[in-house]
Formats: C-alpha cells, sequence, structure tokens
C-alpha cells in the first residue's frame, strides 16, 4: 500500500514549490483579525514545504480559529472548547468568531479554490 502511494505521488503532475500558510484568526483585541505567523527559519525566497506543525495548532491557547493555506486547499481549523471556560459571554464571543472565521475564509478563497471546515480532532489524514 505504501508503494503505492508513494508512486501516485511521483506521477503527480501537481507542483509543489510554495510555502503553507498560517493564519491566527481571533478578536482577543476587540477587534476581528487574522494575523501570519511566520516559521522561525523562514526566508522569503526559499520555499518551505513544512513551515509548522499539528502541534503547533493544539499548543495555541483554545478556543483557537486557524486558515490554514496550502496553495491548492485552504481550511479552517477549529480548536476545541475548554471545560473550564463556561462563562456565557465567551461562549458569545466564540460564537461570532467562527461566524467571522467563516465569512474571512469565504472572502480569502473567492474565485480560487473551495473550503473546507476542520473540527479539532476530526482532521483528515
Amino acid at each position: 500500500m505504501l508503494k503505492l502511494s508513494m508512486n501516485v505521488l511521483v506521477l503527480d503532475p501537481g507542483k509543489f514549490n510554495f510555502t503553507p500558510r498560517l493564519f491566527e484568526l481571533s478578536s482577543s483585541s476587540g477587534e476581528f483579525v487574522a494575523t501570519e505567523l511566520f516559521h522561525p527559519s523562514r526566508a522569503p525566497d526559499m520555499v518551505s514545504s513544512l513551515p509548522f506543525l499539528q502541534e503547533d495548532l493544539y499548543q495555541a491557547s483554545q478556543p483557537a480559529l486557524f486558515l490554514v493555506d496550502n496553495f491548492h486547499e485552504v481550511y479552517l481549523w477549529q480548536g476545541w472548547w475548554p471545560q473550564d471556560s463556561e462563562s456565557p459571554g465567551s461562549r458569545i464571543r466564540w460564537d461570532m468568531d467562527r461566524k467571522c472565521a467563516m465569512e474571512t475564509v469565504l472572502q480569502y478563497c473567492k474565485g480560487r479554490i473551495p473550503d473546507d471546515v476542520i473540527i479539532s480532532g476530526l482532521s483528515q489524514l
């Protein structure tokens, strides 16, 4: 099975000459903003195929929202709701952030590529 998968990738005509991008989406400052996160060894003129890890998403303060752009696809990663954060105001803000994040991703993708929503723990393999 592994050999078949590798052969499929070798025959794939797709170009992988891009660096994926990661944006943290948040309204913690009072305004909903998307902040691009750069990896420490980033060089603007070099391609880095793995500039961040899934672990980076899980280590963020939760609940968290990230836009992941790997050029061919764009994902909205939604973290989890911490069990010790049950204040109604926080829950309302989280729901509004999720709505703004989905609207942001749709605008980001407009005219480019389809979009998907990935829920923490249910990521595609």
